[in-house]
């Protein structure tokens, strides 16, 4: 589960409506869900352990962030 986090510029948090975005190859192997704000993302795909997504959040007024997220094993 991945949660995001927007700050103004005194450091304080604000509410901001992320946009999430998911840059894979394998997308059709994910199942991506949200529940508010949040995203989650799951696989049961074994051919992809070892492989590596980006995860994209933006805001309105906030530049794009990126996270590489490497599928290390299954639960």
């Amino acid at each position: 589960i991945f949660s995001p986090v927007f700050y103004d510029d005194n450091g304080e948090t604000v509410s901001v409506a992320p946009h999430w975005e998911i840059k894979s190859d394998f997308e059709d192997s994910l199942k991506v869900s949200y529940d508010g704000d949040n995203i989650s993302i799951e696989t049961s795909d074994m051919k992809i352990i070892n492989q590596s997504f980006v995860l994209v959040l933006s805001g309105d007024g906030y530049e794009p962030v990126e996270q590489v997220i490497k599928i290390t094993s299954l639960i």
